[in-house]
């Protein structure tokens, strides 16, 4: 299964993180998110309670939740 990536479709962190993934040639699916109906949601997977909750967010089918897209990029050529 690949992993997921939380995104907002015109959001330029959402495409530097997709550019990321795409350079280090990992396989991924794309999820968009819509605010107030997925927060919920986005704050059970990544166990943010309190706070701002932010996407691109990757969810590694592995692993715990990747938060920003600076990580995505660190996460991805690691």
């Amino acid at each position: 299964m690949p992993h997921r990536l939380v995104q907002i479709g015109y959001s330029p962190w959402s495409r530097r993180a997709k550019q990321a993934l795409r350079a280090e040639g990992i396989a991924f699916e794309k999820t968009e998110y819509i605010p107030m109906v997925a927060e919920p949601w986005l704050r059970y997977v990544t166990g943010r309670w309190r706070g701002a909750v932010t996407v691109p967010v990757l969810l590694p089918d592995d692993g715990p939740a990747v938060c920003d897209s600076a990580e995505i990029a660190r996460w991805a050529s690691a």
